[in-house]
């Protein structure tokens, strides 16, 4: 009896497991592509794993593949050369201006042009080349900062860029403006792309010399 007992347990236990397996690969289907097997579930991330058969995988060729995402492999089930692993998201690279001798002279000489006067703040000079940083890091703009203080899609933005007045020498206050932002200090939100002696928006500060007052705005 008990020998027939521990029989019938080895039995059940047998078919509990292969009950789980099938319970977790789900309503599983095998299908082949150019040499390749993935089993597909009915989960969100369909193709949970790959397996290689005794076909090798086709070599590379630009003819057949394409999908485009990628060099030799792809998230298409159409495609020869189907990896069997969910497509990769595509994240754009983020869009910021490099440390460079050009960028920091150009940054500098825009800063001088905008808010070089004896009755200029620190605070001011700063937030001039805040907002060209900015206008690279959103997608309505240039993504370059040459791009941006030149830009001219619309209207000009930067008048000093067609006036002569950006082709005038940095001074040091200026320089080390440019540096500290360029280096990764940021004085704004990074909605704040709007700078005008108007107001174009919600003015998120404002700064009064002696001919005007220019207004920094989301």
């Amino acid at each position: 009896m008990k020998k027939h007992a521990i029989k019938i347990i080895l039995t059940l236990t047998v078919v509990a497991l292969i009950i789980a397996m099938f319970q977790a690969i789900e309503t599983a289907a095998i299908h082949q592509t150019a040499g390749w097997t993935c089993i597909e579930t009915t989960e969100s991330l369909p193709y949970i794993s790959t397996v290689e058969l005794h076909t090798p995988k086709p070599p590379y060729n630009p003819e057949t593949h394409k999908s485009g995402y990628c060099e030799g492999e792809c998230w298409e089930a159409t495609c020869p050369y189907f990896s069997g692993y969910p497509k990769p998201t595509n994240t754009p690279k983020p869009r910021e201006v490099t440390y460079s001798p050009s960028n920091l002279d150009l940054l500098a000489r825009l800063i001088q042009a905008e808010a070089g006067g004896d009755d200029c703040t620190d605070e001011h000079q700063l937030l001039v080349g805040n907002v060209v940083l900015n206008r690279i890091a959103d997608a309505r703009y240039p993504d370059t900062l040459y791009g941006v203080i030149y830009d001219r899609q619309y209207s000009i933005q930067y008048a000093c860029a067609y006036n002569g007045a950006l082709d005038k020498p940095a001074s040091d206050r200026a320089i080390r403006h440019a540096e500290r932002l360029l280096q990764g200090e940021r004085f704004c939100p990074v909605g704040v792309v709007k700078q005008s002696e108007r107001v174009q928006g919600e003015v998120y500060k404002s700064f009064k010399t002696r001919y005007t007052t220019t207004y920094f705005c989301f």
